[in-house]
């Protein structure tokens, strides 16, 4: 120590950090620390011991989890999606509207992300999370997020290939469908060869076919809701798109009192004609199966990711979007890896965004052939027939 007076004071300095405490010190600013340097090397062998040993106690029952390959391989899909191709007269157009801060142009922040994210006419491709929502529902961490761009903004990307298009692949009311389906599976009358299987601890079991079988258990018409005013009779009093908005607010969690209300003026009896689409529908047989399934705190999809149990309001939504989640990534990387799989097809098809239940792709117009049939392939599930539609992506019909 080095000690001086000072106005009758004794001051005690330390003395000055060695060589080897200021090259510690200096690692220690860095991002990726030498920690050979800052720990001595029995202490560093020790350390490095527990963090391995803690790490491996923490990952071992999560690679044990039954849900976890399939989350691996929906990460290994979002994480092999490849950079898209931007118009540079439309990306000069928009950047114009951005810096006028044109009025009509919206949601500029989110064009932002891909005016950021753009070098050389070229998109980063964007890092999505399976993990920050409750149900697994993708969200965008960085780079162009596509989730949120406007319809009226998609004209920015444009195909990389001379005689090309980018093209949409989108499961048509999947979330709607797989309600119908899985209620369908619980009613004892019906002859289903696939149900929703109850086991006896009272949790979901695994779909009784394996998971690479082609074999349908349900087929049901394309539209749906034209299916279901139908099959309740209500054709004269219901229009298409008044069944779809009624299942719709049911099962994203809207109130009785709202749905009955938007009736009141179409009939006396609105409680009468909420009852004849759920009989048809099965929203409430699925609702009170999953109450019982579920009644604590912990809940998960059917495919078994684990999640929390929300409020009764909010089950049968979250159940819902969170399998239908993961039954489209699934069945997208079928198409994908097909892709893969063939050096020709990986020339032609660039698989770009992950939008829900839609998939991008960049597409060689002499691949379309071959997409169209692929896509009639991963339709057909192990729960049912899950049909898609496919539209340019700029001019995708709502």
């Amino acid at each position: 120590m080095n000690s001086f007076v000072c106005s009758g004071l004794i001051l005690t300095l330390s003395k000055f950090p060695s060589p080897q405490q200021q090259t510690a010190w200096h690692s220690l600013t860095k991002e990726a620390p030498d920690w050979t340097k800052i720990l001595s090397p029995t202490l560093f062998k020790k350390e490095l011991k527990n963090v391995v040993t803690n790490t491996q106690q923490y990952l071992l029952p999560l690679l044990k989890h039954p849900y976890t390959k399939r989350f691996l391989n929906n990460l290994n899909l979002l994480k092999n999606l490849q950079p898209a191709r931007v118009n540079p007269l439309v990306k000069k157009y928009f950047d114009m509207m951005v810096e006028s801060k044109s009025e009509t142009f919206s949601t500029p922040h989110v064009y932002e992300t891909f005016a950021n994210s753009c070098r050389n006419n070229t998109l980063s491709v964007p890092t999505y999370s399976l993990s920050s929502t409750k149900t697994g529902r993708a969200t965008i961490l960085s780079g162009p997020n596509i989730l949120l761009l406007p319809k009226t903004q998609r004209k920015l990307l444009t195909s990389s290939f001379s005689n090309g298009s980018v093209l949409s692949i989108d499961f048509k009311s999947i979330e709607p469908r797989l309600t119908y389906i899985l209620s369908r599976s619980l009613d004892t009358s019906l002859p289903t060869p696939n149900p929703l299987l109850l086991c006896p601890s009272g949790t979901i079991a695994t779909l009784s076919q394996p998971e690479n079988s082609t074999k349908p258990s349900l087929v049901l018409p394309d539209d749906l809701y034209l299916f279901i005013l139908t099959e309740t009779g209500l054709t004269d009093l219901l229009s298409r798109n008044e069944v779809k908005t009624i299942i719709l607010k049911q099962l994203y969690g809207s109130s009785f009192e709202s749905i009955l209300s938007d009736l009141s003026s179409k009939t006396r009896d609105p409680m009468g004609v909420v009852k004849e689409i759920n009989r048809v529908f099965g929203i409430t047989t699925l609702q009170k199966t999953l109450e019982g399934l579920f009644p604590s705190q912990a809940m998960h999809n059917l495919f078994g990711r684990p999640m929390e149990r929300p409020e009764n309001r909010l089950l049968l939504n979250w159940f819902i979007q969170s399998t239908a989640t993961d039954l489209a990534l699934e069945r997208f990387k079928v198409l994908v890896d097909a892709i893969n799989a063939d050096p020709k097809l990986k020339a032609l098809l660039r698989p770009l965004y992950v939008i829900h239940d839609d998939l991008v792709l960049d597409t060689d117009n002499s691949a379309t052939e071959w997409l169209l049939g692929a896509i009639k392939t991963i339709e057909q599930t192990t729960l049912g027939v899950f049909p898609c539609s496919i539209s340019k992506f700029a001019t995708k019909a709502t």
